[in-house]
């Protein structure tokens, strides 16, 4: 039997997590684990977004995707969504979304960036790791092939009402 490199430390990565996690689930861009803990359990969700080369149905899809694996989420659970959303939300945002993100990121909004921040509203989510000020090495997560061009597309994403748990949150 042979299997992709991803699919093969996919498969690796989930039988041995399967000792500590429920409701493992997998897709091409999106993997949820339900983590048994106390006094809540946790579930992570880790996505990875279309890049601004696919049409807008394709990331309408991805958002009803994620969407649907956010509504199986138990609502005592905290929720953990996280990854690469090949979105720019800036510090222009601030102002519009508060609550929903922080002061401390890019420097404007793009659309993909808009969509993230409506995803996150509708869901009662916040960009965890735009609330501190951090070094610019935290901030940026993706850089351009010539070294022109760094941005922060990666963000972290808890639910408003653990706010005050948050003591940092940074991308790598």
């Amino acid at each position: 039997m042979t299997y992709e490199a991803d699919e093969c430390v996919y498969h690796s990565f989930s039988s041995r997590l399967k000792k500590f996690a429920r409701n493992v689930v997998n897709s091409g861009r999106l993997i949820s684990i339900r983590l048994k803990a106390s006094p809540f359990n946790i579930t992570i969700i880790q996505a990875y977004a279309p890049t601004s080369t696919y049409d807008d149905e394709v990331v309408e899809e991805f958002y009803d995707q994620l969407q649907e694996v956010v509504n199986m989420v138990p609502k005592k659970d905290i929720l953990v969504v996280q990854g690469d959303w090949n979105a720019k939300v800036g510090s222009d945002s601030y102002q519009t979304w508060k609550g929903t993100c922080g002061k401390y990121s890019n420097l404007s909004t793009n659309e993909r960036g808009q969509r993230l921040l409506e995803f996150a509203k509708y869901n009662n989510l916040l960009l965890a790791n735009t609330l501190g000020c951090h070094n610019k090495s935290r901030i940026t997560t993706w850089h351009s092939p010539n070294g022109e061009h760094h941005n922060q597309i990666d963000y972290i994403m808890v639910q408003q009402r653990f706010k005050t748990s948050i003591h940092t949150a940074k991308t790598y």
